[in-house]
């Protein structure tokens, strides 16, 4: 083993004992794509950067407790996500948060209801630590969403965001992710307002990479919802850029397809370079088993295919959209099943928009009143119209106002 091989193995070991990330590690000091060079023995850092880096591992070697388990934590959540339970390698910091890691693999299955219940008897178990109860607040605002239970998971991150701050920089990043969650609920209930008050009211708090994507993401949703295409094909292109200094190419590749909708949308960019983009992207979520995003990423094919007039491009990638959406008693499915009606109705099939809203009458998970809830069902009004059908565009007119807390007074 040459030397530079032996310099990464012992800081990737140093810092994986540690319970680090790539990106706590290099923060300040260099990229985290050049700290993964590193680490993999493909560079020699120079002498400046290898002794900020042995000084903060050293710092951080001397830490116990909290810290230590924080750090452990967020490796943990990483590694399971990506990787599943097994991959978390034995850690003495992690062994009190078993229940965690067991929330976290359930919600890598999808079982989120299961998970939600775990977390929230692990935030009972650790309600004394402000810093543990953000950890954990974040995954069970994450989860409730996931559950489309909006109303209560706002509830929820309003007590949070109402608490006091932490005063630690490395601490700050869980509150972020609570407040840009937030941010993304009011997006998706049309609240754009609200969504950039949140994240204008946190922006300050920014330090880190990861933190920036967020905000700039949770931004881009907001000005979807105002109806600023530009804005938001901006934002995720900006988002985009910032990504590049994560070790995170699921995030990446979530960007990426959400960049080529805006542009699909805004009726800009060019075909070809799009439907690269989207290969690519599709390939590296094949590669990460991740689902729900490559079910997001077909439905932004659709569009593409629609926008050319390719008819069977268009329904084999939404097929492909509705085939890899595979929990379909959710709130997102609803969404993918009227955004690929819509898509359909733009291309001449009506009897695909049509069977997209016999699948969304289908359904039968429950539903909780909110704002998220009536703008689907609008937006199927919407499409019922233009397919004729007029009945049907009324009755779905009147769920939308009952879940938006509208009474029919009439006798």
């Amino acid at each position: 083993m040459n030397d530079t091989v032996a310099l990464g193995t012992s800081l990737r070991r140093r810092r994986q004992s540690l319970g680090m990330t790539l990106e706590s590690l290099s923060n300040g000091i260099c990229s985290t794509a050049y700290l993964s060079l590193i680490e993999q023995g493909q560079r020699y850092p120079s002498e400046r950067i290898l002794d900020l880096l042995e000084t903060r591992l050293h710092a951080l070697g001397s830490e116990t407790g909290l810290s230590a388990q924080l750090n452990a934590l967020r490796v943990a959540e990483f590694q399971i996500r990506h990787h599943g339970i097994d991959s978390v390698e034995e850690n003495v910091a992690t062994k009190p948060h078993q229940l965690m890691l067991d929330a976290l693999e359930h919600e890598r299955r999808g079982e989120w209801a299961t998970a939600v219940g775990q977390v929230a008897v692990w935030l009972k178990e650790n309600e004394n630590s402000r810093d543990l109860v953000l950890f954990g607040a974040r995954i069970k605002l994450r989860l409730l969403r996931e559950l489309g239970y909006d109303a209560e998971a706002l509830r929820f991150a309003s007590q949070i965001l109402a608490g006091p701050k932490p005063t630690i920089r490395n601490r700050q990043s869980d509150l972020l992710d609570i407040a840009f969650q937030t941010a993304s609920l009011y997006a998706s209930a049309g609240a754009w307002r609200d969504a950039q008050m949140v994240i204008e009211q946190h922006r300050e708090l920014i330090a880190e990479p990861r933190d920036l994507v967020n905000s700039l993401w949770a931004a881009s949703s907001a000005s979807f919802a105002k109806g600023d295409l530009g804005a938001a094909l901006a934002e995720t292109q900006e988002a985009l850029r910032a990504a590049l200094e994560l070790d995170t190419p699921v995030l990446h590749a979530k960007l990426a397809g959400n960049s080529v909708w805006f542009e699909l949308m805004a009726n800009e960019g060019d075909a070809v370079e799009q439907a690269k983009v989207l290969d690519e992207a599709i390939e590296t979520l094949r590669k990460a088993n991740s689902a729900p995003n490559l079910s997001n990423t077909y439905s932004v094919y659709a569009l593409l295919h629609a926008r050319q007039g390719s008819v069977p491009g268009f329904l084999e990638a939404a097929n492909q959209a509705l085939t890899m959406s595979l929990d379909r008693n959710t709130r997102n499915h609803d969404q993918l099943l009227v955004t690929l009606a819509e898509v359909a109705l733009s291309c001449g099939q009506d009897e695909y928009a049509l069977d997209c809203l016999n699948q969304l009458d289908a359904r039968t998970r429950k539903i909780s009143a909110g704002r998220a809830e009536a703008i689907i069902v609008q937006r199927a009004s919407q499409i019922a119209q233009r397919l004729g059908h007029t009945e049907r565009a009324l009755k779905y007119l009147e769920e939308s106002q009952r879940l938006l807390g509208f009474v029919n007074l009439a006798p």
